[in-house]
């Protein structure tokens, strides 16, 4: 965690103020009711917060599920109560792995890179791990999950992000690239079980087959097909050419999600460079849930930072001597009223 945390508010919340209880169930994440003075107080109409700067008192335990490990230690939260008639909450809080072994990909707690004094979370993938029917290698995966929420409607993350010089690599891939997911948001999810599932990605894409090309941001919501159990539908996209990702440098991702339809959903997504300037990357009205859906419930499962990626772009990183990572720091998650 750095000694300022930079969190920059998108547009004024929508929503009136209620109250949330922020849930951190069983063995998921373990942390002890941290109130600090420095932490970001609660603004008008927030009904809950949570921060982590991947400090000292953090630790990942490897869970007995072995595609999964646990937060433990102290988190900084925050709640704000001026209702007892909301009932949204967060749900679990945990790090997710594709199939594999941990030399193939793993998250850790690290050094920054450009700040010894300083500790950051790592996705690393060095070989992909998920097989297809035919046995290939077809992708890895590292993901922080924040799963089971509920009526979670209204949310604002905040986070900072360094791509590893090694992301480099990438921009010299002789083919086009579309997948390579640092955020995700599930409305509802399409393994659950769940009636209309709905996504919304975030993609660091190269649109040039050329040396070089620069990487840039895409986002789109897609919808699932469970005949053909196949995410295949796009709702919506939207692509940033105007403003190239940069390597090597600290750059704060901040999110802005509220559950509407294609006039009142709303999907803000800005980012801040290390002198502070904020850059908007996209102001989206439309569906943030399945269009078809006639009662949505809010993002039951969000995945606030991951790195996912076919098992071509890892091979290729891996085979020019890198490997494909980010590393993260300064987490907040906000929640605000439905009301």
């Amino acid at each position: 965690m750095t000694n300022t945390l930079v969190y920059l508010r998108f547009i004024k919340p929508l929503l009136k103020p209620g109250m949330i209880m922020l849930q951190a169930i069983g063995s998921v994440i373990f942390l002890t009711n941290s109130y600090s003075s420095d932490f970001t107080t609660c603004s008008s109409h927030e009904v809950s917060n949570i921060q982590t700067g991947f400090e000292d008192l953090l630790t990942l335990t490897p869970s007995f599920n072995v595609n999964h490990t646990l937060l433990e230690g102290t988190i900084n939260t925050n709640q704000c109560i001026d209702s007892i008639q909301n009932v949204s909450h967060l749900g679990k809080l945990h790090i997710q792995y594709h199939n594999g072994l941990q030399s193939d990909r793993l998250a850790r707690i690290i050094e920054d890179p450009k700040d010894t004094s300083n500790r950051v979370l790592q996705f690393w993938l060095k070989k992909p791990s998920t097989y297809k029917k035919n046995k290939q290698l077809q992708k890895g995966r590292v993901q922080m999950n924040l799963y089971d929420n509920v009526d979670v409607k209204h949310t604002i993350i905040s986070v900072r992000m360094y791509l590893h010089p090694d992301i480099s690599i990438i921009q010299s891939f002789p083919k086009s690239i579309n997948w390579l997911t640092i955020s995700e948001w599930w409305n509802n999810a399409g393994w659950t079980d769940e009636n209309y599932p709905f996504r919304i990605s975030l993609n660091l894409v190269k649109e040039q087959k050329k040396s070089s090309a620069p990487l840039v941001f895409k986002v789109h919501a897609q919808t699932f097909n469970a005949k053909k159990r196949h995410w295949d539908k796009k709702v919506w996209e939207s692509i940033n050419r105007s403003f190239v990702v940069p390597v090597d440098r600290w750059l704060t991702l901040l999110f802005e999600v509220v559950e509407g339809d294609a006039n009142n959903g709303r999907f803000i997504f800005s980012v801040a460079n290390q002198n502070g300037k904020r850059t908007t990357i996209f102001d989206i009205y439309n569906y943030t849930h399945h269009p078809s859906d006639p009662m949505p419930d809010g993002f039951s499962h969000i995945n606030p930072i991951k790195l996912y990626t076919s098992g071509e772009l890892i091979d290729y990183v891996r085979e020019k001597g890198g490997t494909v990572q980010i590393f993260w720091d300064d987490l907040q998650i906000s929640v605000y009223s439905n009301d």
